[in-house]
C-alpha cells in the first residue's frame, strides 16, 4: 500500500510538473507572438510613414514592382515629342507644357525627380516597349491599334481634329479637302484620319503640328489637320494668316500610356489624372500654355 500511495504520489507531482511546463509553453509562447505582432504592427506603421504611393494605389493592386523599381533609379522618365503646344513644348533648353506639369505630380507621388526624353512622336510606343522611359505623355490619343501595344490610363482630354486654312481660303470643312494638298504630323491620328477619310491631291507628313501648319503659311499646302487645342494654339501664333473652318472632325481623348502589364505604375498615373480633371486642374494647364 505504502509503494502504491508512494508511486501515486510521485505520478501526481510528474503530471502537475507537466501541466505547469505546458502552460509556461503558452505563456511564451503567447508572449512571443504578441512581441512578434507588436514590431510587426511598429514596421509597418514606421513603412507607412515612409510610403509615398497613397494607400487608395496600394490597396488596389497586388505588388508594386514597377514602382520599386522607379523609386530605386530615382526618376521617372517621361518619353513625349517635344512640338506639340500647349501640351509639349521646348522653352529655351526645358521641355514645358501640360503634359509635364502633370508627369511631374506622378513623379511627385512616386517621390522621385523627373526626367523627360523628347524624340520623334512616331517612336514613343517602341521606345517604351524597349524600356527607355516609364511613361508616354505626349497629347497621344486613344486608339485600338496603340491600345494593341500600350496600357492608356484615364483619358484627361476631351478634343477633336480640327482644319486650319489660310484667312482667304475657300475650304469650309472635310468635303472641301477632295483633291487638295493637306499637311498632317505624321503618324498622329490627323494622319490617319486623312488617309482613311479623304480622297486627298497628296498628304504632306511633318515631324510636328507646329511644321504642318507653317506649310499651310507658306503656300505648300491647301489645308492642315491638327488636333484641336495644338491647332488652336498655331493659329493664335499666326492671326494673320490663318483660321479655323467652323466645322471639326472626329472625336479624339488624350491619355498617358505605360508598359503592358504596369499595374501599379498605371494605378499612380490614373490616380493623379483623376484628380486633376476633377478639379479642373487640365484647363487651368492648358489656358497656361495656349499662346495669346
Amino acid at each position: 500500500m505504502k509503494k502504491k500511495t508512494l508511486l501515486a504520489g510521485l505520478t501526481a507531482v510528474a503530471m502537475t510538473l507537466s501541466l505547469l511546463a505546458g502552460c509556461s509553453s503558452t505563456t511564451a509562447a503567447t508572449t512571443a507572438a504578441s512581441t512578434s505582432k507588436d514590431s510587426s504592427t511598429t514596421a509597418a506603421a514606421e513603412t507607412s510613414e515612409k510610403a509615398d504611393v497613397s494607400t487608395t494605389v496600394a490597396d488596389s493592386v497586388e505588388g508594386t514592382p514597377t514602382l520599386d523599381a522607379i523609386k530605386a533609379s530615382g526618376k521617372l522618365v517621361m518619353l513625349t515629342n517635344a512640338t506639340f503646344p500647349p501640351f509639349e513644348m521646348v522653352d529655351g533648353d526645358k521641355v514645358v507644357g501640360v503634359d509635364v506639369e502633370l508627369a511631374q505630380r506622378v513623379a511627385d507621388k512616386i517621390g522621385v525627380e523627373l526626367e523627360v526624353q523628347d524624340m520623334n512622336f512616331d517612336l514613343l510606343t517602341s521606345a517604351l516597349a524597349a524600356g527607355k522611359g516609364d511613361i508616354i505623355a505626349a497629347g497621344m490619343s486613344i486608339t485600338p491599334e496603340r491600345q494593341e501595344e500600350v496600357d492608356f490610363s484615364t483619358p484627361y482630354v476631351d478634343t477633336n481634329l480640327l482644319i486650319i486654312v489660310p484667312k482667304d481660303s475657300t475650304i469650309t470643312g472635310p468635303d472641301d479637302l477632295t483633291g487638295k494638298t493637306i499637311a498632317v504630323q505624321e503618324t498622329t491620328t490627323s494622319d490617319l484620319y486623312v488617309t482613311d477619310n479623304v480622297d486627298s491631291k497628296e498628304v504632306l507628313r511633318f515631324k510636328s503640328a507646329v511644321e504642318a501648319g507653317n506649310a499651310v503659311i507658306t503656300g505648300k499646302a491647301d489645308a492642315a489637320v491638327i488636333d484641336e487645342m495644338t491647332g488652336q494654339n498655331v493659329v493664335n501664333a499666326n492671326p494673320d494668316d490663318l483660321t479655323i473652318t467652323d466645322e471639326s472632325l472626329s472625336h479624339e481623348q488624350y491619355a498617358m500610356a505605360v508598359a503592358k502589364g504596369q499595374e501599379d505604375l498605371l494605378a499612380v498615373v490614373n490616380e493623379v489624372l483623376s484628380e486633376a480633371v476633377e478639379k479642373d486642374d487640365v484647363n487651368t494647364l492648358i489656358s497656361k500654355y495656349m499662346a495669346e
